[in-house]
Protein backbone atom coordinates (compact mmCIF):
# COMPACT_ATOMS: atom_id res chain seq x y z
CA UNK A 1 0.00 0.00 0.00
CA UNK A 2 1.40 3.58 -1.04
CA UNK A 3 0.96 6.66 1.41
CA UNK A 4 -1.06 9.42 -0.81
CA UNK A 5 2.28 12.10 -0.39
CA UNK A 6 4.05 9.10 -2.25
CA UNK A 7 1.62 9.22 -5.36
CA UNK A 8 2.66 9.61 -8.57
CA UNK A 9 -0.97 8.99 -10.23
CA UNK A 10 -3.85 11.26 -9.13
CA UNK A 11 -6.79 10.58 -10.37
CA UNK A 12 -9.96 13.49 -10.62
CA UNK A 13 -12.83 13.04 -9.39
CA UNK A 14 -15.09 14.72 -11.94
CA UNK A 15 -14.18 13.13 -14.88
CA UNK A 16 -12.30 9.71 -13.61
CA UNK A 17 -9.01 10.71 -15.53
CA UNK A 18 -5.71 9.63 -14.13
CA UNK A 19 -2.79 12.22 -14.69
CA UNK A 20 0.67 11.13 -13.66
CA UNK A 21 3.06 13.93 -12.18
CA UNK A 22 6.60 14.13 -12.54
CA UNK A 23 7.34 13.42 -8.97
CA UNK A 24 5.79 11.94 -6.19
CA UNK A 25 2.84 13.96 -4.77
CA UNK A 26 4.91 15.65 -1.81
CA UNK A 27 7.55 16.65 -3.94
CA UNK A 28 5.13 18.38 -6.39
CA UNK A 29 3.74 20.04 -3.30
CA UNK A 30 6.97 21.68 -2.36
CA UNK A 31 7.99 22.19 -6.08
CA UNK A 32 4.90 24.47 -6.80
CA UNK A 33 5.25 26.10 -3.73
CA UNK A 34 9.44 26.96 -4.43
CA UNK A 35 7.54 28.32 -7.52
CA UNK A 36 5.21 30.74 -6.20
CA UNK A 37 7.98 31.77 -3.66
CA UNK A 38 10.15 32.42 -6.62
CA UNK A 39 8.14 34.57 -8.44
CA UNK A 40 7.39 36.86 -4.82
CA UNK A 41 10.84 36.44 -4.14
CA UNK A 42 11.99 37.79 -7.63
CA UNK A 43 10.34 41.44 -7.25
CA UNK A 44 11.69 41.82 -3.66
CA UNK A 45 14.28 44.82 -3.23
CA UNK A 46 16.91 43.81 -1.00
CA UNK A 47 20.06 45.31 0.88
CA UNK A 48 23.35 44.33 0.42
CA UNK A 49 25.16 44.28 4.22
CA UNK A 50 28.18 42.54 4.96
CA UNK A 51 27.55 40.71 1.87
CA UNK A 52 24.24 39.50 2.95
CA UNK A 53 21.01 40.02 0.97
CA UNK A 54 18.79 41.82 3.35
CA UNK A 55 14.41 42.09 2.02
CA UNK A 56 13.35 45.16 2.15
CA UNK A 57 9.85 45.71 3.39
CA UNK A 58 8.82 49.40 1.90
CA UNK A 59 5.94 51.70 2.48
CA UNK A 60 5.21 54.98 0.43
CA UNK A 61 2.72 57.74 2.00
CA UNK A 62 2.01 61.01 0.05
CA UNK A 63 -0.88 62.41 0.43
CA UNK A 64 -2.11 64.63 -2.52
CA UNK A 65 -3.11 67.66 -0.28
CA UNK A 66 -0.34 67.68 1.75
CA UNK A 67 2.74 69.57 1.32
CA UNK A 68 4.71 66.20 3.25
CA UNK A 69 5.88 63.19 2.63
CA UNK A 70 6.65 59.79 4.96
CA UNK A 71 8.39 56.49 3.59
CA UNK A 72 9.31 54.08 5.68
CA UNK A 73 11.91 50.95 5.15
CA UNK A 74 11.60 47.65 7.77
CA UNK A 75 15.39 46.20 7.50
CA UNK A 76 17.42 43.71 9.44
CA UNK A 77 20.64 45.52 10.81
CA UNK A 78 23.67 44.14 12.61
CA UNK A 79 21.55 44.76 15.98
CA UNK A 80 18.60 42.90 14.68
CA UNK A 81 15.50 44.56 13.36
CA UNK A 82 15.08 48.41 12.47
CA UNK A 83 12.44 50.70 11.08
CA UNK A 84 13.93 53.48 8.95
CA UNK A 85 11.31 56.03 8.15
CA UNK A 86 12.50 59.25 5.79
CA UNK A 87 10.07 62.49 6.13
CA UNK A 88 9.97 65.93 4.91
CA UNK A 89 8.58 68.51 2.82
CA UNK A 90 7.65 67.55 -1.18
CA UNK A 91 10.38 69.51 -3.38
CA UNK A 92 12.93 70.44 -0.93
CA UNK A 93 16.61 68.14 -0.63
CA UNK A 94 16.33 68.15 2.62
CA UNK A 95 14.37 65.74 5.05
CA UNK A 96 14.58 63.66 8.48
CA UNK A 97 15.63 60.13 8.79
CA UNK A 98 14.47 58.20 11.95
CA UNK A 99 15.84 54.50 13.05
CA UNK A 100 13.46 52.80 15.80
CA UNK A 101 15.38 49.69 16.82
CA UNK A 102 13.48 46.99 18.78
CA UNK A 103 16.20 44.62 19.81
CA UNK A 104 18.01 47.44 21.86
CA UNK A 105 14.89 49.99 22.80
CA UNK A 106 16.10 52.96 20.79
CA UNK A 107 14.89 55.87 18.67
CA UNK A 108 17.34 57.87 17.31
CA UNK A 109 17.66 59.70 13.85
CA UNK A 110 20.62 60.64 11.54
CA UNK A 111 22.54 63.93 13.03
CA UNK A 112 23.02 65.17 9.10
CA UNK A 113 19.66 65.05 8.25
CA UNK A 114 16.49 67.66 9.76
CA UNK A 115 16.06 67.04 13.43
CA UNK A 116 12.72 64.99 13.53
CA UNK A 117 11.02 67.83 15.25
CA UNK A 118 11.44 69.85 12.28
CA UNK A 119 9.05 67.23 10.68
CA UNK A 120 6.70 66.26 13.61
CA UNK A 121 5.39 67.66 16.74
CA UNK A 122 6.23 64.37 19.11
CA UNK A 123 7.84 61.31 17.62
CA UNK A 124 6.71 57.70 20.27
CA UNK A 125 8.44 54.49 19.56
CA UNK A 126 6.23 51.99 22.17
CA UNK A 127 8.46 48.48 22.30
CA UNK A 128 7.10 45.09 23.43
CA UNK A 129 8.47 45.17 27.08
CA UNK A 130 6.57 48.48 27.82
CA UNK A 131 9.72 50.75 27.07
CA UNK A 132 9.03 54.51 25.67
CA UNK A 133 11.25 56.35 23.31
CA UNK A 134 10.50 59.93 22.38
CA UNK A 135 11.32 63.14 20.36
CA UNK A 136 9.37 65.83 21.07
CA UNK A 137 9.44 69.46 19.84
CA UNK A 138 10.37 72.47 22.65
CA UNK A 139 7.56 74.60 23.02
Amino acid sequence: MKYSFQAIRLKCEECKDFYNLPRSYSKEEQYVLDKIDAKIFKGMKVLNIDDEAIPLAKEKIISKDSKHFVISLLTESKTGLRLVVYAGEKGKNVKTQIFVEPEIKRLSFDQKDLHPTDIFTKLEASFINGTKANLEKKR
